[in-house]
């Protein structure tokens, strides 16, 4: 995606200036002459208390950089999951407080049972016999709205989520 090269070009010559500063070795890499300097010299904790400081001074790009990494690392994730499901939508987010899920379904399940669903402004009361899949309309609700504050998508063939809490109890 354009947008995370974009700003991984942004950081990437300050990120190669500490890594440089970091990666130095001080003597060199020759396991006597490295363990020797170490010892006398105490490069090792030299280059420990330099590498401290630098980090110190590039904490904010040092963040930035992680931060782009786990969205990009998330974007990959979340791009595989959805290329194992059957269907998803993007939810809509109105105004008012509605929720609308058609043909939604529970990712976790083996053979789900897509369900629709439409509550404007209202709740509603789900009773019914033991099995008879309340829990799961629950769960299915629960997980579709979750997954739209969190990712922008639903389980569902559309959704209409507004900006309302979800509330279950089970007794």
């Amino acid at each position: 995606d354009s947008h995370f090269t974009l700003r991984f070009s942004e950081l990437n010559d300050r990120a190669k200036k500490v890594h440089k500063v970091i990666a130095e070795v001080g003597i060199g890499n020759a396991p006597v002459i490295k363990e020797y300097g170490d010892w006398v010299f105490l490069n090792n904790l030299r280059l420990y208390f330099r590498s401290i400081k630098i980090i110190e001074k590039n904490k904010d790009d040092l963040q930035k950089i992680f931060f782009l990494v786990s969205e990009m690392d998330m974007a990959v994730a979340l791009s595989s999951h959805l290329s194992t499901v059957s269907y998803f939508c993007w939810s809509t987010d109105p105004k008012k407080k509605e929720l609308i899920l058609t043909d939604a379904f529970h990712p976790l399940l083996l053979d789900p049972k897509p369900i629709s669903l439409s509550l404007k402004g209202r709740g509603a009361f789900v009773s019914g016999k033991n099995g008879s899949g309340k829990s799961t309309l629950l769960r299915t609700v629960g997980i579709n709205h979750a997954c739209a504050r969190s990712f922008g998508f639903c389980y569902a063939n559309s959704a209409v989520l507004g900006n309302s809490l979800v509330y279950s109890s089970m007794r």
